[in-house]
């Protein structure tokens, strides 16, 4: 508004810009960068490790019992991660870092924006957002078309609804197993198939008792099951020798449940009475 800049700057202004986390009580401030590829390149990433370590962020020294300890970071398979001056920068003595790669080679299976829940909605509103900006410039009788100084103008609204949406970024990193950090990606039928034949038998059956099908990264399903007798299946059948006494077991320990004022033992016991006279 007028020379004060500062009455631009902020969420849902002309210049949006990031916030600065504070992770261990140490800020994590955002690191910009460019590439004419417009993709992550290997110095890129070496200058975002020698950010952190000259801030401090990161932590090396010798423990108690002597032995060196420096940071751990887990990689997804893009390949910038292998690329010289990246991996001359981690393994120098001075600035060590334990990179891990978590699926080499398989960067669409673990990246976060490329969940289906992320880019899906990211351009879906890149959409609305183009068409609403291309509108207002033919009502201003301007040419209809969008100028390299305008892209991030049109971006941020899109990027501020998918990628910044911190409900659904979690539950995508939940899905891709990196928190909870779990084997989820390693289920993808691509990788799998590389596991040796016992280990894809084991993994094939756990995903059926699941009613999983297909891939982690968003393009699973999940199978229609026919009712199961969970008396002799899942823990069931880990907890007790015969039916008779697993049907004990779950009945004492419904019993016992009491989790206030709206949901009682009793309660349960009247919800699975009442679906049950339902069907």
């Amino acid at each position: 508004v007028g020379d004060d800049q500062a009455a631009s700057v902020g969420p849902g202004k002309r210049y949006p810009g990031m916030s600065v986390y504070t992770v261990d009580g140490k800020e994590v401030p955002i690191f910009f960068a460019a590439s004419t590829s417009a993709s992550m390149t290997s110095t890129i990433l070496r200058n975002m490790f020698a950010k952190m370590d000259e801030l401090g962020i990161t932590k090396r020294g010798v423990d108690e019992n002597g032995n060196n300890y420096y940071p751990l970071v887990i990689l997804d398979g893009h390949f910038s991660r292998f690329g010289l001056i990246f991996l001359k920068y981690v393994n120098a003595l001075l600035t060590k870092w334990y990179p891990v790669l978590g699926v080499p080679y398989g960067t669409s299976y673990w990246q976060l924006h490329d969940f289906c829940s992320q880019n899906g909605l990211f351009k879906g509103v890149l959409y609305d957002t183009k068409s609403k900006f291309i509108q207002r410039k033919r009502l201003c009788g301007l040419p209809p078309e969008i100028k390299k100084t305008e892209i991030i103008f049109v971006v941020k609204s899109a990027i501020e609804e998918s990628f910044c949406n911190q409900r659904n970024a979690q539950r995508a990193l939940a899905k891709l197993g990196w928190n909870p950090f779990t084997r989820a990606t390693l289920d993808e039928p691509d990788i799998l198939r590389s596991a040796p034949p016992e280990v894809q038998k084991e993994r094939q059956d756990i995903l059926a008792l699941r009613g999983v099908s297909g891939s982690s990264t968003g393009r699973s399903t999940t199978v229609v099951t026919s009712r199961s007798n969970l008396l002799t299946k899942g823990s069931g059948l880990i907890t007790a020798s015969s039916q008779e006494d697993a049907a004990d077991r779950i009945a004492s320990v419904v019993a016992d449940l009491n989790w206030g004022n709206d949901v009682t033992s009793q309660g349960i016991i009247a919800l699975a009475k009442n679906a049950e006279a339902r069907q």
